[in-house]
């Protein structure tokens, strides 16, 4: 190590301040709930599931957008870069999408979901607060946090710092989803340097469960519709996720030959 690097500081967002943020995002929207929960019991009124998870679903879209603005300001005010993609990366990323959708389904049978929940009528069902709350998600954690932490780190340091902010999701099965796409979602970051491709690809990601909804007219929340519904037996769903699982290793393979990698990350300053 070069004894200049030790008179030297990271500027911007951190790897202490990204987790800083992350869990006080987590923070936020339990004492939210909590506060929530306490102006229902003084007021002696009576909700539905479907109307406290509503309100739990607002809670988390706001807790994203608030520690998203901080960070925004940790990052000295750096928006994240939107550089154009040629029509062969998009397709790429299109095939990356649609492949994870497929794998991501296989963590779906572990989710443990009421027949209440499946009932429910609330807009936190719907495709466009599903939008809402996906975008606010990836700006704090990838257009943010991701965006500030390959300022100043290896994409490997980066990609494992950012999986923490999959702790707001408590069950098993759904961290263990969102840490790889939140992963593959930084790779695509890195590697285009384009945020809004970012947002499209992981819009795409789960696009395909509300189409399925409609078209079987199943509003199952967190259903598998690949092996359930659409694949003939069993066994042609797990051929068909061991070739999806294939298809996203080359697709991630082809983005990067077909991109450049800017210059990431920044100068540090001096202690003194």
């Amino acid at each position: 190590m070069n004894d200049l690097d030790l008179l030297k500081k990271k500027t911007g967002m951190t790897i202490g301040t990204a987790w800083v943020l992350m869990f006080s995002s987590v923070a936020l929207l339990f004492l939210s709930g909590f506060i929530y929960g306490i102006m229902l019991s003084q007021s002696k009124k009576t909700i539905t599931m479907t109307e406290s998870t509503d309100m739990i679903m607002i809670f988390m879209v706001l807790s994203f957008l608030v520690f998203a603005t901080i960070g925004f300001y940790v990052n000295k005010k750096e928006l994240p870069y939107f550089s154009k993609v040629s029509s062969k990366v998009m397709m790429i990323l299109f095939v990356v999408a649609i492949c994870w959708s497929v794998i991501s389904s296989i963590f779906l049978d572990y989710f443990m979901m009421s027949e209440e929940m499946d009932k429910m009528t609330g807009f936190s069902k719907s495709w466009w607060f599903a939008t809402i709350l996906n975008a606010s998600m990836i700006i704090f954690q990838i257009g943010v946090l991701g965006h500030g932490l390959i300022r100043n780190y290896t994409l490997k340091k980066s990609m494992i710092a950012i999986s923490f902010i999959c702790i707001v999701f408590y069950m098993p099965a759904a961290v263990s989803s969102m840490v790889i796409q939140s992963m593959i979602l930084l790779y695509i970051y890195y590697r285009t340097a384009s945020f809004w491709v970012v947002l499209l690809t992981s819009t795409l990601m789960y696009v395909p469960e509300y189409i399925f909804r409609e078209i079987y007219t199943m509003p199952k929340l967190n259903y598998n519709y690949y092996k359930n519904v659409i694949m003939p037996s069993t066994s042609v769903y797990y051929t068909v996720w061991a070739f999806a699982v294939l298809g996203l290793i080359t697709a991630l393979w082809y983005l990067k030959q077909n991109t450049q990698v800017i210059k990431w990350e920044r100068d540090d300053e001096p202690l003194f």
